[in-house]
């Protein structure tokens, strides 16, 4: 039985928004040459910004996603981890 499936309500961070900035930074600290794109996608982000907690994805070099072809670029998702772990400590005990 089919039914209507989950609602993927549409957000928008500003690239000024400090979680952004935060995330911004930690991408620098690390050498890494952030983008800031939009991403037409529904995902896990649009439900946690609905409930009023901002959320950025980030694209740790997926490849053909969600197709029989997927795969994913290694190198890419070292550096994605990277990140996380900047932005993790990075003004630790500072709010975001």
């Amino acid at each position: 039985r089919f039914g209507p499936g989950p609602t993927y309500e549409a957000f928008a961070l500003a690239p000024e928004a400090p979680v952004v900035k935060h995330l911004l930074a930690a991408a620098d600290q690390i050498g890494l040459a952030a983008t800031l794109v939009n991403n037409d996608g529904g995902m896990d982000a649009n439900q946690i910004v609905a409930h009023g907690i901002p959320a950025i994805t980030i694209g740790p070099g997926q490849r053909q996603v969600h197709t029989a072809e997927e795969w994913i670029h290694v190198p890419s998702f070292l550096q994605a981890c990277d990140l996380m772990v900047a932005a993790a400590t990075i003004n630790a005990g500072q709010d975001v």
